[in-house]
């Protein structure tokens, strides 16, 4: 038997500078062998909150497709 539970979500709102906004949950998808009669699941809207850091460290966001340096922009990769 495999783990039950989520297998991604899909959040609105974002942020590239420091900062607060709003965010939300808008979908989300259970992984196959969940039964979805046994759970509620609900939303709730947060905030995102973005602070500066005295130490800076580089990212790296590595996909099945495509590998990108974080440098503050916005980055799509598919696959």
């Amino acid at each position: 038997m495999g783990e039950e539970g989520l297998e991604s979500v899909t959040v609105e709102g974002s942020r590239k500078l420091e900062g607060s906004s709003p965010n939300k949950i808008t979908a989300h998808e259970l992984k196959a062998n969940t039964k979805a009669s046994n759970y509620k699941i609900s939303y709730a809207e947060g905030t995102l909150t973005v602070t500066e850091r005295t130490n800076k460290y580089a990212i790296e966001v590595v996909a099945s497709s495509a590998t990108y340096t974080y440098d503050g922009t916005a980055k799509n990769v598919s696959g």
